[in-house]
Formats: structure tokens, C-alpha cells, sequence
């Protein structure tokens, strides 16, 4: 491995235990990468608080790359030292197309990922066909009051996760944010989803930058 500078890995049912912790053999792993001056990069779709203390604090990590690659932080300086975010514009346009549909969003915003407390019920994650890993992944953060007064007076924000009742809400919803707000990426993991970041976001772009 000498001429490797390097390593990345994601952390879901990759890096991590399912219990969220790191197995002996992948934290020795990584202090050795660190030893022979290789750097070990976590890369996720988390935001950077939703990663486990265990990476994120380890010693022998540097750089976490978080959010789907919106920005990579760096644990020495205490800083975003790459960040490719939707700027407050587009959150807003987003927001005003959002607002004709029957959705429910959640905002990763400095790190930190928030979602509306008064709508955090059972029925309604059924009626936007969220499954119980969606539905933990949306209770993990922060509840507010507001999160569209969060969102509009945000400078810029990290990505949507947008979850829907019906299919068609679903493509149309799609085309219009593809033909009225192009400078973000839709992309879609699961049916009655979808995340959207800076159109200039990725973790292949951001590593490169970093590289």
C-alpha cells in the first residue's frame, strides 16, 4: 500500500457494526492507515451529527465527508473546508413548489438534520408511506416548530428529503423542480421519496476535491 494517500468508506452496512459501532479489527485498521500516512475518509449520507460518535470522533479521522458529499468537515481546523449547498434562491423555490403538494419534508442544514415536530405522528409517517428505517432515520434529528421559517431564512442549506402520499404527486413534482430549479439533483433511493441536493453536490466531487 505504499502508494496509496487515500482510503474512503461509507458507514451503513459497510464501516459500522448494525449496532452503530466500529469492530475492533476496523478501529485497528484505522489507526494503522494513520501510521503509514494513509488517510482514512468516512463518506455518508448522513449529516455530520447523525454520524455515530465512534467515527466521528476517532482520533485517527481527519476529513468526514457528510450529507451525500454537500461538504467535507475537518476535525483540525473545527471547519467545513468544502461545501456545495443549495442557496437560499433555491431553497425557496423549492419551498414555494412544495407548498402545491401534499409532502413532508425534512432539511440537513449545518450539519444537523431537522423536521417538523408537529407533524412526527404514526399516522402521519403512514400516510406518507415512510418505512420504520425512514421513520427512525427522520425522528434522529432535531424537532422544531417552524422548519419552514428554518429553512427560508437559511443562507443555503445542505438537501430536502421529500416524502410523498401518491405516485403522481411524486413525477410531477420531479419535473418541476427538474424544469423550474436546475441547478439542483433529485435523486431517489426508495418509492415515495426523494432527496435533493446542490447541483454541483456529490461524494465523487467532493473526494476529489479533497484529493
Amino acid at each position: 500500500m505504499k502508494d496509496c494517500k487515500l482510503i474512503v468508506s461509507d458507514l451503513d452496512a459497510t464501516l459500522l457494526c448494525s449496532d452503530m459501532t466500529l469492530s475492533s479489527e476496523n478501529e485497528k485498521a484505522i489507526e494503522e492507515f494513520k501510521r503509514l500516512g494513509i488517510l482514512f475518509v468516512p463518506s455518508s449520507g448522513r449529516t455530520l451529527y447523525e454520524i455515530p460518535e465512534c467515527v466521528r470522533e476517532n482520533p485517527n479521522i481527519r476529513y468526514i465527508t457528510y450529507s451525500n458529499g454537500t461538504a467535507i468537515y475537518d476535525k483540525e481546523k473545527g471547519c467545513k473546508i468544502i461545501s456545495h449547498e443549495i442557496s437560499r434562491e433555491d431553497a425557496n423555490k423549492t419551498l414555494d413548489i412544495l407548498a402545491e403538494y401534499d409532502v413532508l419534508w425534512t432539511l440537513h442544514l449545518d450539519g444537523r438534520a431537522y423536521f417538523d415536530k408537529n407533524k412526527a405522528t404514526d399516522e402521519v409517517f403512514k400516510h406518507y408511506n415512510l418505512t420504520d428505517y425512514y421513520r427512525d432515520v427522520v425522528l434522529s434529528g432535531v424537532g422544531v416548530d417552524n422548519i419552514e421559517n428554518l429553512a427560508r431564512e437559511a443562507e443555503s442549506v445542505e438537501s430536502f428529503f421529500i416524502f410523498f402520499h401518491s405516485e403522481e404527486e411524486e413525477e410531477e413534482v420531479g419535473k418541476r423542480l427538474a424544469s423550474e430549479v436546475a441547478s439542483i439533483t433529485v435523486t431517489t433511493s426508495i418509492a415515495y421519496e426523494f432527496e435533493l441536493c446542490a447541483g454541483d453536490a456529490g461524494k465523487g466531487t467532493a473526494l476529489s476535491e479533497l484529493s
